[in-house]
């Protein structure tokens, strides 16, 4: 993991957790219902959801292996899944094409370069970046990428623990999935999982909690 991944990871983890103290913090017990980009969710307390009100972002921890929440966060990615939701920015097919696809807009710089390109069968095409992370790609249709990009960190000898960041759009939404490297290929169970837990919580039209 490239040291510019790992600061944002780590910045974007301190904030976060600020969050979930927040949400501790309005109410111990019941249900918080928190709305990002038009969804609603009814989320138990005891769920630890990590939000600000009105920021239009949504953070969550799940212990494996039974998705429940994660009671105390231990170093690694063996025990863990995160979840962030945000308003969804452009398509995950724009950004890959302006960030990740080797010819982005603008000034062609290293850190969005692609280095090497190879085959992860069955289902995947690996880009090695020029920032020291990897862009993994699951075999779609490139034009929409209903399945996401995965943004890979490399397992280094001081940072074994590398993780994978699956980013895809879900009804005006954008889902950032965070897991161990070493689930990779589980990444489309995971997702289904997490959404699985999600759409438990969510709010339809019409119903009365």
């Amino acid at each position: 993991m490239t040291t510019a991944f790992r600061t944002g990871f780590l910045a974007l983890a301190v904030a976060l957790a600020g969050f979930a103290a927040l949400a501790v913090a309005q109410g111990a017990v019941g249900k918080r219902r928190i709305t990002v980009a038009s969804v609603t969710y009814d989320i138990p307390s005891e769920a630890k959801p990590g939000y600000i009100d009105g920021q239009d972002s949504l953070f969550m921890q799940f212990a494996l292996p039974d998705y429940g929440p994660l009671r105390r966060d231990v170093h690694g990615w063996e025990d863990n899944v995160n979840l962030l939701i945000t308003r969804q920015p452009d398509p995950i097919s724009r950004q890959y094409e302006n960030q990740w696809d080797g010819t982005p807009i603008g000034k062609k710089l290293k850190w969005n370069s692609i280095q090497n390109t190879y085959r992860i069968e069955p289902g995947f095409t690996v880009q090695e970046m020029g920032s020291g992370f990897d862009i993994v790609i699951p075999d779609q249709d490139r034009s929409t990428m209903p399945l996401g990009v995965m943004q890979c960190g490399k397992p280094k000898e001081f940072l074994p623990n590398a993780a994978c960041e699956l980013m895809f759009d879900r009804d005006g939404q954008r889902w950032k999935v965070s897991f161990g490297r070493q689930f990779m290929a589980q990444y489309g169970a995971i997702r289904t999982r997490v959404e699985a837990v999600m759409d438990g919580w969510r709010v339809r039209e019409g119903n009365v909690k």
